[in-house]
């Protein structure tokens, strides 16, 4: 992997979540939709595209914003508004870094970052994902998340707003001190999407 990549992968850990689709229905071993993983695993597994405006507030204190475009499986995108210029892709494979202020693209593998298993065909909160926490809040209830075999790489927590149900923000823990908080607005889900979003440039 490359080292450059870390902490970027960190931030897209966000979620970015990332977020998020499927075009079947997904069936939970979790018992009945009352309960908050089913809930969540249910939402998650809905979800075809999304599109979405965000803000990230960074560990420095700095805040990012830009468009963020996933369609299932394995896709997604993320054009910053500053650095002008700067561009996130995975085509399902690679995710490839666009930096303005670098000659060459640099990228790592999908399956080698802890954001792929949100971004399968099939999203499971159990198994190789292990649900540490749920915790209520005044607007819903936030779940967190770690890698089964690797808790210490980190952790991802979701949290979804009760009425209407739906993801409005993640933060991104990434073991080594760094927090990431994406909070997503004007979020469009399960409209059709240009594939070529998704295209290596």
């Amino acid at each position: 992997m490359d080292l450059k990549l870390l902490p970027l992968i960190h931030q897209l850990s966000k979620g970015f979540l990332l977020i998020l689709v499927l075009a079947k229905p997904f069936v939970s071993s979790h018992a009945a939709l009352d309960d908050p993983i089913c809930k969540a695993e249910t939402y998650l597994n809905s979800m075809i595209t999304l599109e979405a405006n965000f803000s990230q507030l960074n560990s420095d204190g700095s805040i990012s914003t830009g468009k963020f475009y996933l369609s299932r499986p394995g896709k997604f995108r993320l054009a910053y508004n500053h650095p002008k210029g700067l561009l996130v892709i995975c085509n399902g494979q690679d995710i490839v870094n666009y930096d303005p202020g670098n000659a060459d693209p640099t990228s790592v593998e999908l399956k080698a970052t802890p954001i792929s298993f949100i971004l399968d065909k099939h999203i499971s909160l159990e198994g190789d994902v292990t649900v540490t926490s749920i915790l209520p809040n005044a607007k819903g209830l936030s779940l967190t998340l770690v890698k089964t075999a690797e808790p210490e790489v980190g952790s991802i927590t979701l949290f979804f707003n009760q009425s209407p149900y739906m993801l409005e923000k993640w933060i991104v823990n990434d073991g080594q001190g760094g927090r990431t908080e994406v909070n997503l607005q004007n979020v469009i889900l399960n409209q059709k999407q240009d594939q070529r979003l998704f295209k290596l440039e």
